[in-house]
C-alpha cells in the first residue's frame, strides 16, 4: 500500500454513454418522498445551496471507478496510487455510493453535493487483509487532507481498538463521523456505528423502519430502493449503508472559527 500521498484526478476525459432515459434528481426525488415519524431524529433536508462547493466528503468503502459517466468532471481525491480512480468496481457499491454524493447526471444520477470533494478511500480491496488496519489509516488521511465528514457504509460485529482509536482523534478535530448500523436485525448494532463519536444511520422505507435494519441507531435515512449510478446503467440501493452516505451527504459540519469544532461524546449503543 503506498503512503497514502493524496492524489488528484480529473475525470473529465471520461467516457460518456447515452442514458436511455434521463438522470435522476436524487435531492428532487427525496424531497417528493415521505418522511416518517420514528422514534429518532430523520434526515429530511436534501439538497444544499451552494451543492456542497465547500464540502470535502471522506467515502471509506472500496474502490470507485472514476472512468463512470456520472463521476466524470466530479472532484475527486484518492488515497494511494493515480490508479486507484481507475480501478475496476467489482461489485459496484462503492461506485454507486460516490454517485449519491458527488454523481453529475450525465447518465444515471446527480448526486446530494456534485461540487463537493471526494476523497476517495478504497478500503475493501481484492486480496486485502487487516480492514481495520486499512480503515484507521484510511480515517487518518482524510482527517490530515481535511474531510469535514467521513462516512463509513459498513459494519461488523467485533470492534477494533486501532479504528477505534482513530475515530476518536477524527471526532478531536472536528470532523463528522458518520456509518452504516448495520442490517443483521433490530437488535444488532454494528462497529464502527457503535462507537460513541460516531452518528449510526439506520434505513427506513419512507413509512417505518426497515426491518431487517438496526433500531439501535442516532438517526434515519431513507433506505429503501434509492436510485443510484450502476456499472451497466441505473440501479436501486437498500439498506444502512445507503442510508448512511445520505446522511453524510445532508450532514452540515460545524466549524468554528479556528476550524472544526469537536463533537460531544455519546454513550456507546453496546
Amino acid at each position: 500500500m503506498s503512503s497514502g500521498r493524496p492524489v488528484a484526478w480529473s475525470a473529465d476525459q471520461a467516457p460518456g454513454q447515452a442514458g436511455r432515459c434521463r438522470p435522476v434528481d436524487l435531492a428532487a426525488v427525496l424531497s417528493d418522498r415521505s418522511c416518517p415519524s420514528l422514534g429518532m431524529p430523520v434526515v429530511s433536508e436534501w439538497g444544499a445551496s451552494d451543492d456542497g462547493e465547500h464540502r470535502r466528503v471522506a467515502l471509506v468503502d472500496a474502490a470507485v471507478d472514476g472512468r463512470h459517466p456520472d463521476l466524470a468532471g466530479a472532484r475527486m481525491i484518492s488515497w494511494g496510487h493515480a490508479d486507484t480512480l481507475l480501478a475496476r468496481d467489482t461489485t459496484g457499491h462503492a461506485t454507486a455510493c460516490a454517485s449519491l454524493l458527488v454523481g453529475q447526471g450525465r447518465r444515471d444520477v446527480a448526486g446530494l453535493v456534485p461540487a463537493a470533494t471526494l476523497l476517495v478511500a478504497p478500503v475493501f480491496c481484492s486480496g486485502a487483509t487487516d480492514i481495520a488496519r486499512r480503515a484507521s489509516a484510511a480515517i487518518r488521511w482524510a482527517v490530515d487532507n481535511d474531510a469535514d465528514t467521513i462516512v463509513l457504509p459498513f459494519g461488523r460485529m467485533r470492534s477494533d481498538r486501532r479504528l477505534a482509536g482513530a475515530l476518536t482523534v477524527a471526532a478531536s478535530a472536528g470532523v463528522v463521523l458518520i456509518a452504516a448500523a448495520g442490517n443483521l436485525g433490530h437488535d444488532r448494532a454494528t462497529f464502527p456505528g457503535r462507537h460513541a463519536h460516531v452518528l449510526a444511520v439506520t434505513a427506513h422505507d419512507d413509512h417505518k423502519l426497515i426491518d431487517w435494519c438496526s433500531h439501535r441507531a442516532d438517526l434515519a435515512a431513507p433506505g429503501r430502493c434509492i436510485p443510484a449510478a450502476g456499472q451497466g446503467g441505473p440501479t436501486h440501493l437498500d439498506g444502512t449503508s445507503v442510508a448512511a452516505v445520505l446522511a453524510a451527504a445532508a450532514s452540515r459540519p460545524a466549524r468554528s472559527a479556528a476550524g472544526r469544532a469537536p463533537l460531544e461524546p455519546r454513550r456507546d449503543h453496546a
